[in-house]
């Protein structure tokens, strides 16, 4: 995480060795420097908006994208106004937190998510009782169940078997994922 001192001038006035990692050697020579001269003028603007809240003595959170000279990065910013005896801001300290994998992951999983909310196939995600964890449009569709109405339920409540045969078939598709780690076959459900 990158941290910070920046005075009323908008000027460094202390950084971590992080920024290094950030911004590259000429980092060292950040003291003194404005925030928008390290951070550039685009990044500058985003930001002015937080930078004012902060030097008006209020405690700013936000996440953001920010296009440096470097490259874009998702990054978390929190600052905490300095305040003298008076009430008189001083500066702020900032604490800036890198978060592009957590919003590419984030991104992936939505993806992932709108492709099995959308896809044809009915898809069931069951626990290691059998107990339906989720089922996707598709699969309820099929079924003729209402969206969520099989959450909570046995997985043999579809089974187009007698209840002995799906007791055993269910234990043996059990017995094999937990033995391979995977199962193939076919199985057949009712409405």
């Amino acid at each position: 995480a990158l941290i910070s001192y920046v005075d009323t001038e908008r000027r460094y006035r202390f950084i971590n060795e992080e920024y290094v990692k950030w911004f590259g050697e000429q980092a060292r020579q950040l003291i003194g420097t404005k925030i928008e001269d390290v951070v550039g003028i685009q990044a500058y603007e985003l930001v002015r908006p937080y930078l004012d809240r902060a030097f008006a003595g209020e405690l700013v959170t936000y996440e953001i994208e920010m296009p440096y000279h470097q490259g874009h990065r998702h990054i978390n910013a929190k600052y905490v106004p300095d305040i003298d005896d008076n009430g008189t801001v001083r500066g702020f300290v900032a604490l800036v937190v890198d978060i592009s994998n957590e919003v590419r992951a984030q991104e992936k999983i939505r993806m992932q998510a709108l492709v099995l909310d959308n896809m044809n196939e009915g898809v069931c995600l069951i626990d290691e009782e059998g107990i339906i964890l989720y089922t996707n449009p598709a699969e309820d569709s099929i079924f003729g169940y209402e969206p969520g109405e099989l959450i909570g339920k046995h997985i043999s409540v579809q089974a187009a078997y007698p209840a002995a045969d799906s007791a055993q078939i269910f234990q043996d598709i059990f017995d094999r994922l937990r033995a391979e780690g995977s199962w193939s076959g076919e199985f057949h459900n009712v409405q």
